[in-house]
């Protein structure tokens, strides 16, 4: 994974982290991220940044989309 750093309870990536949406949901549960260049055919985004405080994300958010997080409580329901 590329370098990030940690700004007021967002972290960014110093560079845009090309994943998986499915796996980014899948390995960042309660996280909403910044993303841009969605490809829904591959399943792929381009990462900015992601944060555990959607209100913090939501002031940084720019020009970005927000990829809104799965959340633990809804994943540990699951039987």
């Amino acid at each position: 994974m590329p370098e990030t750093y940690e700004r007021d309870g967002v972290v960014y990536f110093r560079e845009p982290y090309k994943a998986s949406m499915t796996e980014w949901v899948c390995s960042y549960l309660d996280c909403d991220a910044l993303v841009d260049h969605i490809d829904y055919d591959s399943d792929t985004v381009l990462v900015y940044a992601y944060s555990k405080d959607f209100e913090k994300i939501k002031e940084v958010r720019g020009t970005y989309q927000i990829l809104g997080s799965l959340s633990s409580q809804e994943v540990n329901s699951i039987d």
